[in-house]
């Protein structure tokens, strides 16, 4: 008498997706341990859609493609592995991003207008509860607060600074929108959030994050510009971007008053940093390791490059080109360029259209971050990054949903 038929399963999965999306993603702030709790509710809803019938745009061939031709050069380069479980892991994990990028291009490809509210519910909440932790932390008001410093700089519950950080600009984007287009408690609430952000993404001292929240707020405030069909949220775009460059300058001031927050400042702050420089700096090894990449067709093998240089290189293309070959570089930065092209068409149709869509802000964000990110990939390893193929999978299932919807 208990018994469920498979559809209705089906629409009882369907139905409960936004809230699956809003606690999947609260639980993204929890990422210094693997598998993360991320991880195992990942999969889980990703085998919940399975269940429900995968739904994934048509236009997404070519890009499934290279993602494949990726993974194919990570198992052809296994020729040259000296540690076989690691290369095997190091290429798990990896499919894994590709199975992110998946899961979350079909949960907004169900119904992106659903699934932003929630989308964002958790994000916030993730990135609120990373940097409170960052926050504490580093003004040793947390207990064992070390756990959650590295080098003295904040990291929350992440491995690194340089990813914590990256993380928040998200939500600052977000919160920087909402807050104009909220009034009174809402408005109030949005100011607090922004304020928090900004303050735990300052206090990781993280070059890469700084450099992406400032970039991707240019890239928004352009973006804005190109696709605003009235002069009221033209000003309010400008206003909005302003107004995170404002208060990011204002606290960065006011936290240099602090002599602890400016004596690491001090050191953060030159562009080149003593461990950039010299033959087993991040520039020199970049070197090494792209001339080996040239000599080596089929690359090293996954994760071979921390052992044969004893750091990263500090650039994506380079580390796809020296791990996993030519093939292996090309089809990954092909991937990468093929979702921003997906990206400037939309923005070309918004400018074109005579009303917003619901999910316009979403896109414009998440674009104007994977836009900045996908550039600092040059100089940041960005492989493994959760939350990158996290909005990778956010713009396009987005992108596509909101397609189909204009041309019923």
């Amino acid at each position: 008498m208990f018994a469920t038929s498979p559809l209705d399963a089906r629409q009882y999965i369907v139905r409960h997706l936004p809230a699956m999306l809003a606690m999947l993603m609260a639980s993204a702030a929890l990422a210094f341990i693997e598998p993360s709790p991320f991880d195992i509710l990942a999969l889980l809803t990703f085998g919940a859609l399975v269940l429900a019938g995968l739904r994934l745009p048509r236009q997404l061939e070519l890009s499934i493609l290279l993602a494949i031709l990726f993974l194919m050069a990570n198992l052809m380069s296994f020729v040259e592995v000296s540690d076989f479980a690691k290369a095997a892991r190091y290429t798990a994990i990896t499919a894994y991003m590709f199975v992110v990028w998946l899961l979350f291009t079909s949960l907004f490809y169900q119904d992106a207008e659903s699934m932003q509210h929630m989308f964002w519910r958790g994000y916030l909440i993730a990135a609120l509860l990373s940097a409170l932790i960052g926050i504490a932390a580093f003004l040793q008001v947390l207990p064992n607060a070390e756990l959650f410093l590295k080098h003295d700089r904040a990291k929350g519950l992440f491995k690194d600074p340089n990813v914590y950080g990256p993380f928040l600009v998200p939500a600052i984007l977000w919160s920087s929108l909402r807050l104009f287009a909220s009034t009174g408690v809402k408005q109030l609430g949005y100011i607090l959030m922004l304020g928090i952000l900004l303050l735990g993404l300052l206090l990781g001292f993280s070059r890469a994050a700084w450099g992406n929240l400032v970039l991707a707020t240019l890239v928004l405030m352009v973006a804005n510009l190109m696709v605003a069909r009235s002069l009221q949220r033209l000003v309010s775009y400008v206003i909005s971007s302003g107004v995170i460059l404002g208060v990011l300058i204002i606290s960065m001031t006011a936290l240099l008053q602090i002599p602890m927050v400016s004596q690491m400042m001090e050191k953060r702050a030159t562009l080149v940093q003593s461990y950039d420089v010299g033959e087993t700096g991040r520039f020199g090894i970049q070197k090494r390791a792209l001339l080996l990449g040239l000599e080596k067709p089929l690359g090293i093998g996954s994760g071979e490059v921390r052992d044969e240089f004893s750091r990263y290189p500090h650039n994506v293309y380079v580390l796809t080109l020296v791990e996993n070959g030519w093939l292996g570089m090309v089809s990954f930065a092909a991937f990468l360029l093929l979702q921003l092209a997906i990206g400037f068409h939309y923005l070309r149709d918004m400018r074109q259209r005579a009303v917003s869509g619901p999910i316009d802000e979403t896109i414009l964000v998440v674009f104007a971050v994977l836009f900045t990110t996908i550039l600092q990939s040059l100089f940041i390893d960005t492989l493994h990054w959760r939350h990158f193929f996290i909005l990778l999978g956010v713009m396009t299932g987005s992108i596509y949903w909101s397609r189909n919807r204009i041309t019923r």
